[in-house]
């Protein structure tokens, strides 16, 4: 890991480039499948937008979430993060420009961006 760190520091690989080797290294489990949930709640928190994510656990799931939320332009202000064997689940405290995540537009693009993010790829 150390490795790994130190050659995305210093330029010489991606982020990206670590876990797909790192990927491909891992044996593969036998555990049932983990439906895909994103849910994007404005209602529990007066200041911030929910994210809840539920997705099957892998290497580079986190990176792939938060990686998504900035690419949407989103802030995390806090993040609960959790795993229950193979299931990840995650909820982000987000803002953009200060503000919650309002327009029922945005919303589903967002959902829809997070959903092919996190989704496992066949």
């Amino acid at each position: 890991m150390k490795r790994d760190l130190l050659k995305v520091l210093t330029g010489a690989e991606t982020v990206e480039q670590v876990l797909k080797r790192r990927h491909g290294s891992r044996m593969p489990r036998k555990a049932p499948r983990v439906a895909t949930r994103v849910a994007v709640d404005n209602l529990a928190s007066r200041d911030f937008t929910v994210i809840d994510v539920v997705a099957e656990d892998r290497v580079g799931l986190l990176y792939a979430i938060t990686a998504a939320l900035a690419k949407a332009g989103l802030d995390v202000h806090a993040a609960r993060v959790a795993t229950e064997a193979n299931r990840a689940i995650d909820a982000f405290y987000v803002r953009r420009a200060g503000k919650r995540v309002v327009d029922p537009a945005e919303v589903a693009e967002l959902e829809a961006q997070l959903r092919a993010a996190v989704e496992p790829a066949s």
